[in-house]
């Protein structure tokens, strides 16, 4: 009978130490049955090689063209190599000569159907693995090290390529692949500590799970350049990543790509994982990135969910308690190349107790759902309970030094932005239109602001609320509308007001408009009141504000609240209302006001353009004169904005600035 070549590998162990040569058994599956482990007379199963070898043997395994059918255990410090690997290697990668010169078969990979089980510092190479409904390679309990050498995997039917459980000693797997199909198993790590490594191994194909890492406290594992993640479908979660010490660091160091039915990636309390480069998540039916209680640096290009019938997408994106970064790119931040979430119940992204979020490009689409929550309304004043557990397609609280760019909100059921005490975020092409079914869904609600919310080039239309709602009653912060459209010109009779700012109980609030473009309501433009011990600030500036059918402007300050209303530079177009001024400011109780509204420009101004109240106890003070009669300050502001009527009620005194 013409025999196979050999080739042999082993790694330093006890025998190594001692100088002493291992022991080769020969494996070939088309041998004569019994055999004798020898070259000559070789085991034809794994089953005899194992029960004849001992510590620190090489098991050699040839490729004949039939698969090994069983499965192994090897002894502590064996190694299992396959025709594939070659004797020349061993010699120059482990420094370590049997005595048998056998140099490695081109394509000669023994196919091995069954589990290698692995017992402390093991060698295997050279094969490949077939996986099915069983892991490839799996160890429990072990101490020592493990070394995976151009290994092909080839797993279905939820069968792990490889899953180590409490694994003491360093692992490192160097080139080979893994190849899934019908839903079969990546990679699995549990508990355990010690250095893992997975070099230049592609991971690719129809997985269950491509990847799952869980209780380990010590010792990185790093997936370094070459090793891609390439998951085209995934039956359930594909990367899950739970309960690692910050002493377990997880990296990525190249492209994750995942395509999946369940969720795409998962981290929960993790102490460190960091991704980068040009990684994408899409899902159906589950979130495409779930990220909890973790210390993340993180970066996509883009991130996709949706939901499909008959199943259902819950939430598309959720980063919770997570500190570090995370970052979805898109393509130069363009609109639209971050992904898209569709149909989400609850919310779109939901962004919460979390600095440092980059987002730029994603689309939500048809997503937020807000289901009847007892003592709750998803918007209005402090006087019902809190709005921040209601739903909305894109969901912030607790967010600081954040930034968002080009996102796109398209309908739903539900507010297009609910946001809870943001600070320094900073909002860039936001878009949001025909978001909520009832009249108390805004298309943006904030709460409790802090340090400086930005809103610059976005536009907010035809939602079924107010377009922009802003509700603080304890934080000081400011914000900033700067060259955005707020309007409704297909829902012209939804909202009360496009913009309504109401400040309460011991709250400070800055609020600048600069450059906008108001219009097309039967309701007015922007609502501004502040009560109790409140302050609230609100600036007009270089804006046009036309098309309205109740007023345009109106101010109020009630109990011993302060007001400041600063309106310059704006057009004002609307129908003629007589009975309704287009900028009405009052002050009542022991409020105080001060009203700067100068060097506007009023189109066709009928009746009263503006109206300033004072009711009995409190202060209202006008800027720009030093004239102290009621008549002559309306008559300077009259003159002031191009001619239009100014009416003044109660008493008004004048300053050159505020007090």
């Amino acid at each position: 009978m013409t025999r196979t070549s050999f080739a042999i590998v082993a790694v330093v162990s006890c025998f190594i130490a001692s100088g002493a040569s291992a022991r080769v058994i020969f494996v070939d599956s088309v041998a004569v049955a019994p055999g004798q482990g020898t070259r000559q007379w070789p085991f034809a199963t794994l089953a005899s090689a194992a029960n004849s070898s001992a510590m620190g043997d090489v098991i050699y395994v040839a490729d004949s063209g039939t698969p090994y059918t069983d499965s192994i255990v090897l002894k502590k410090g064996q190694i299992l190599v396959g025709s594939a690997f070659g004797l020349d290697a061993l010699r120059t990668e482990f420094k370590f000569d049997t005595g048998v010169d056998l140099p490695a078969r081109q394509g000669a990979s023994p196919v091995i159907h069954g589990t290698v089980s692995t017992s402390g510092d093991n060698v295997i190479a050279g094969c490949t693995i077939v996986a099915e409904r069983m892991p490839g390679i799996n160890g429990s309990g072990v101490f020592g090290t493990l070394t995976v050498r151009d290994v092909y995997f080839k797993t279905s039917l939820g069968g792990f390529a490889l899953f180590l459980q409490d694994q003491h000693g360093k692992v490192t797997i160097t080139g080979g692949a893994v190849d899934a199909t019908q839903q079969g198993g990546g990679l699995g790590f549990s508990g355990g500590e010690g250095e893992i490594t997975v070099d230049h191994c592609s991971i690719s194909g129809d997985f269950m799970t491509a990847l799952r890492v869980s209780s380990r406290r010590l010792g990185p594992i790093t997936f370094r350049r070459g090793t891609k993640f390439r998951v085209a479908d995934a039956g359930d979660d594909a990367i899950v990543l739970r309960d690692l010490e910050r002493s377990a660091p997880i990296v990525f160091e190249d492209v994750v790509t995942v395509h999946g039915r369940r969720r795409g990636f998962v981290a929960s309390n993790v102490g460190s994982v960091k991704l980068g480069g040009s990684s994408t998540l899409s899902t159906t039916n589950g979130a495409a990135l779930d990220v909890r209680d973790s210390g993340v640096e993180l970066s996509f290009e883009s991130v996709s969910a949706s939901g499909v019938a008959p199943g259902t997408l819950d939430e598309g994106i959720v980063v919770d308690r997570v500190h570090g970064h995370v970052t979805i790119t898109g393509v130069d931040g363009k609109g639209g190349t971050g992904g898209a979430i569709l149909h989400a119940r609850a919310n779109g992204m939901r962004i919460a107790q979390t600095a440092n979020v980059r987002i730029a490009g994603i689309t939500l689409t048809d997503s937020g759902v807000n289901t009847p929550a007892r003592g709750v309304r998803c918007a209005g004043t402090f006087d019902v309970n809190s709005t921040a557990v209601c739903r909305a397609a894109l969901y912030l609280r607790h967010l600081t030094d954040s930034t968002f760019e080009n996102i796109v909100v398209d309908g739903g059921g539900a507010m297009g932005l609910n946001a809870n005490n943001l600070r320094d975020v900073s909002f860039s092409g936001l878009d949001v239109h025909r978001a909520g079914d009832e009249t108390f869904e805004s298309g943006v609600l904030l709460q409790e602001l802090g340090g400086t919310i930005t809103f610059s080039a976005s536009s907010f239309s035809d939602n079924a609320g107010s377009e922009v709602l802003v509700e603080q009653r304890f934080n000081a912060g400011r914000l900033v509308l700067d060259r955005c459209t707020l309007s409704a010109p297909q829902r012209p009779e939804v909202a009360k007001q496009l913009l309504s700012v109401q400040v309460s109980g011991g709250a400070k609030l800055d609020v600048a408009v600069r450059n906008s473009d108001l219009r097309d309501s039967i309701g007015s433009a922007i609502e501004a009141s502040s009560t109790e011990s409140s302050s609230l600030a609100l600036s007009v500036a270089d804006s046009t504000l036309q098309h309205f059918g109740h007023g345009i402007i109106t101010g109020s300050a009630t109990q011993s609240s302060h007001l400041a209303v600063a309106i310059h530079g704006s057009q004002f177009a609307a129908p003629a209302v007589r009975e309704r001024a287009w900028i009405e400011i009052a002050g009542k109780d022991k409020a105080s006001v001060c009203a700067d509204v100068s060097s506007n420009r009023f189109t066709a101004p009928e009746g009263t353009a503006v109206r300033l109240g004072a009711a009995p106890g409190s202060q209202f003070v006008v800027t720009g004169t030093v004239s102290s009669d009621n008549k002559a300050i309306a008559a300077a502001m009259t003159a002031a904005n191009g001619g239009a009527p100014v009416v003044t009620e109660g008493v008004i005194s004048a300053n050159l600035t505020c007090p």
